[in-house]
């Protein structure tokens, strides 16, 4: 499931040990069952958390200003709620409710950090990071929605981006001592004030 994503297929990549230490302490299961709620349009996120769906189906509900309600549904291996992940005070766009017995990953982000920096090395999610809330930034601007489910493609380009600005770097790291870093992203956290702003709503 996790190697659907881009960020984390690029991390494991980067590092086959450090992905499996944030497998173990950055990552959890959850389950859900019928009508059990993930979060809901409007409340702030409560804590740094996506989630990966392993087995179930959730509905994702958007209510308009005419309460109108948009419905799509979320299936296996499909993820949500990234932004929560990378943005402070990310708010809810929408709602996502279990329609039966629903399994998930849950990726913590204070976590995903911690192991990073005991790591010394926040080159890969700092640069991820930042051209992660970039790009939902630039969407905003375009009137595009953003919202609870986006970032699929925006995770694959920012990935593929952040790995041909480092394989140089990854090279060069092989034949010596020195940690990789990505110019002002060398930092001990990467929710710095690149991409610590929430989206506009």
């Amino acid at each position: 499931t996790l190697g659907d994503h881009a960020f984390f297929r690029g991390y494991a990549f980067m590092d086959a040990t450090l992905f499996q230490k944030l497998c173990h302490f950055a990552m959890s299961t959850r389950m859900l069952g019928v009508g059990g709620r993930l979060c809901a349009q409007g409340e702030p996120a409560s804590a740094q958390h996506m989630f990966f769906l392993q087995n179930g189906l959730l509905l994702y509900l958007v209510e308009d200003a005419e309460r109108n309600e948009n419905v799509q549904r979320v299936t296996d291996k499909q993820w949500v709620c990234e932004p929560a992940l990378w943005i402070e005070r990310w708010v809810h766009r929408g709602s996502l409710r279990s329609t039966g017995l629903s399994s998930l990953i849950v990726v913590d982000g204070n976590a995903l950090r911690k192991v990073a920096v005991e790591q010394g090395d926040m080159t890969f999610p700092a640069g991820y990071c930042a051209l992660f809330v970039e790009m939902l930034h630039q969407a905003v601007e375009d009137g595009l929605v953003v919202d609870d489910l986006w970032g699929c493609e925006e995770a694959r380009l920012a990935t593929n981006c952040m790995l041909d600005r480092l394989r140089p770097e990854m090279r060069m790291s092989r034949t010596s001592s020195n940690v990789a870093s990505f110019g002002s992203f060398s930092l001990t956290s990467w929710r710095s004030a690149d991409c610590s702003g929430h989206a506009p709503r």
